[in-house]
């Protein structure tokens, strides 16, 4: 029934992976049909989109943009798009009023740690009532005349709107051509011309234009869907073109023509509503609350708790940063950006929110790294990713790390190798015995001294890829969200004090003016990832929210009924209380991750109730989030110094063939030999994860480590 071009996409969940091993017969290999291709689940959906854009088969690639974009207009009714899901208000009232429905908002803010957000979740009800409450609050503020839009989200978003008003024309026309009824601006019905020759050269012309614009979106918020749909609509348009070739052509032969595209025809419509809620996602003028508003709004919350306990008493900046770059490299591990699918074929990941990178423990290079930025804005400090050309392509950057600017200099942190790049002074061994990184490197002394990014040569043959040649030719690039530099999280930030205080705002062109006039930085653009993750996780979250399902997991009691323990959430309450630095104490993430895992002996007795043997999953579905629970308590212990039981959790897992965390357990598991002065022994962990990602990193940290 389906072959084994969709096994990769069940790499990012084992249990997925097992389950769909032990249901199909992966040696199968008869076709797969749009039907399979849906009926499987929305990842093997995208290997199927994958094939079939390859192919340049256009019908079946019609309908599965089709789905896609049904699927996120799906998501729109819902409220996951973020587009508002309240009516307008227009209440006023006295100042005590606004007053106590802005804390009523903040209330219900923090209850949303209470149990997971997803969709159709009570969560997610939860969510809709946080942005109902603070639109009711909100739509009494004054706009901020301080303000001033951002150029490249304005950019993108009236690109969008156009590329909408241009297919709603061509969609106008098609009608018309296949003899629907399409009415004006006025509601009266439009006439068609008697040759139709005019409505077929409007929608040629217009899908032209159309395509044109596609590619131009597709390149200026990097959106590669958009570039593959705008050759769909290049083929389109050419066989529209080619009936001018057919002599003889009459009003009937178009018009049959034109019947025959009803799957297009609808794709097209779908594709305005998209692009539409698009352009709407990226406007940051306004004042009105979105449920991707509060998602931020947790994120930022989710940000201050973390940045708060992981600087701990560190005054010193540059410290903090360190530190918070520590606690990046510790809690998310580095995964691949492609996922193979077959015949040499792979995939892009979809990019992450970074509230949802924390949460997974998880991401690209690019999701660690927005993390990072994320944690240091909390802190008001400027952070960037630095880009050189790219020597073997120069039309394409290497964005090689992440530049944090402290007193007019740039500092420079490698999250890929997971360490600040040190300075004159090299890597220290601390008092606890591990690898300190007190003397950072700065842009200029890297420009300055090649000596400095040599000493991250592994080998002759193995060298690091960056040189101070290449940094000549610096750039900066700013991770800037839609939500980040609108107007409403101004007014939103401006009314927050004391525990409520977090950083919603920044001002782009304030952040770009102090990058302008650092040492070393030839220019200042604006990072196209976040315009990306916004479009992928509006239109195609599936893959996410199945990552994310996780926490919607309850562990069953056996012999009870008790709806109250149903809605307990037991891992997805482990990790909001991690975040918020609840690693021990009487509410603490240590006790809810312990609570989470099953004995081997509970296991048996779960064997044995004929309710838990009815469900052939649920053994395996226990076991997964046996082993997730086992790893974070062992990186939340790890935190605490607890090391002994660290290491015991850890290695628990370690060979387990439901362990999706392989690289991270052994790499922690180094840093806790590291503080235990068992130098042989994180060495030789370091070393296991040399064909990781991360690999390279761990190499060097080996190598500086005291020698026996």
């Amino acid at each position: 029934m389906f072959n084994n071009t969709f096994e990769p996409f069940y790499n990012r969940n084992p249990l997925a992976l097992l389950l769909w091993r032990e249901n199909f017969n992966a040696e199968q290999t008869e076709p797969v049909s749009v039907d399979t291709a849906f009926s499987v689940s929305h990842r093997s959906f995208r290997s199927g989109l994958c094939e079939l854009l390859s192919a340049g088969t256009l019908s079946g690639m019609f309908l599965l943009l089709l789905a896609l974009f049904l699927t996120g207009c799906s998501c729109q009714r819902q409220g996951q798009s973020g587009l508002p899901l309240t009516s307008q208000h227009t209440q006023s009232g006295d100042a005590r009023s606004q007053k106590e429905s802005f804390d009523r908002s903040i209330e219900l803010i923090n209850r949303l740690d209470d149990s997971p957000s997803l969709p159709n979740t009570p969560g997610f009800e939860k969510l809709v009532g946080v942005a109902d409450q603070l639109n009711k609050w909100i739509q009494n503020q004054k706009p901020d005349d301080t303000w001033q839009p951002d150029p490249a989200f304005q950019d993108v978003e009236q690109a969008a709107s156009t590329a909408a008003e241009t297919v709603k024309g061509v969609v106008r026309s098609l009608a018309l051509l296949q003899g629907e009824t399409v009415l004006d601006d006025a509601g009266q019905p439009i006439a068609a011309s008697e040759s139709l020759h005019a409505e077929r050269q409007a929608v040629t012309a217009g899908l032209e234009q159309f395509s044109d614009q596609l590619q131009s979106l597709a390149s200026i918020a990097y959106l590669p869907t958009m570039s593959r749909f705008s050759h769909a609509i290049s083929e389109l348009q050419r066989r529209f073109a080619s009936l001018e070739n057919i002599r003889s052509l009459d009003a009937a032969d178009i018009r049959a023509f034109a019947k025959g595209l009803e799957n297009e025809a609808e794709v097209l419509s779908v594709s305005a509503a998209m692009l539409d809620a698009y352009a709407a996602q990226l406007k940051t003028d306004g004042l009105f609350i979105t449920t991707s508003d509060v998602e931020y709004l947790k994120q930022s919350a989710w940000m201050r708790d973390i940045s708060q306990w992981t600087c701990g008493d560190k005054r010193v900046l540059l410290d903090q940063a360190v530190q918070m770059g520590d606690w990046v490299v510790c809690n998310i591990e580095t995964r691949s950006s492609w996922i193979p699918i077959a015949q040499q074929q792979s995939i892009e990941v979809l990019p992450q929110h970074p509230w949802q990178t924390i949460l997974l423990g998880y991401g690209t290079i690019s999701d660690r790294m927005t993390v990072f930025m994320e944690l240091l804005r909390q802190r008001r400090i400027d952070s960037a990713l630095l880009a050189v050309p790219n020597p073997s392509e120069p039309a394409t950057l290497i964005y090689w790390a992440v530049g944090v600017l402290l007193d007019g200099e740039v500092y420079v942190f490698s999250l890929n190798f997971g360490f600040p790049i040190p300075g004159a002074e090299g890597v220290q061994v601390g008092d606890d015995g591990s690898l300190q990184f007190s003397d950072v490197a700065t842009l200029s002394q890297l420009m300055q001294d090649d000596s400095l990014l040599r000493r991250l040569d592994l080998s002759e043959e193995q060298k690091f890829p960056i040189t101070a040649e290449m940094l000549q030719q610096t750039t900066a690039h700013l991770f800037l969200m839609p939500e980040t530099v609108s107007m409403r999280m101004k007014v939103l930030e401006a009314e927050l004090s004391g525990e409520q205080n977090m950083v919603l705002y920044t001002n782009p062109h304030e952040l770009r003016r102090r990058f302008l006039t650092a040492p070393g930085i030839t220019g200042v653009e604006f990072w196209k990832y976040p315009l990306r993750t916004a479009f992928e996780q509006r239109f195609d979250p599936e893959p996410t929210n199945e990552a994310l399902s996780i926490f919607l997991v309850q562990r069953p009691r056996l012999n009870l009924d008790d709806s109250a323990l149903r809605r307990h959430y037991p891992l997805w309450s482990g990790r909001v209380l991690y975040f918020k630095g609840a690693i021990s104490g009487q509410d603490n993430a240590i006790t809810k991750y312990q609570n989470t895992r099953v004995s081997d002996k509970e296991m048996i007795e779960y064997r044995n109730d004929p309710v838990f043997r009815a469900t052939p999953a649920a053994s395996l579905e226990l076991q997964w989030i046996t082993i997730q629970a086992s790893y974070w308590l062992g990186a939340a212990l790890f935190e605490t110094d607890s090391l002994a039981a660290a290491k015991e959790n850890l290695m628990g897992i370690r060979t387990n063939r439901l362990n999706s965390w392989q690289s991270q357990t052994e790499y922690l598991l180094g840093r806790i030999a590291e503080r235990e002065k068992r130098y042989d022994d994180a060495r030789r962990h370091y070393g296991t994860t040399a064909s990781s990602l991360s690999g390279a990193g761990n190499l060097l940290r080996a190598q500086w480590l005291p020698a026996p």
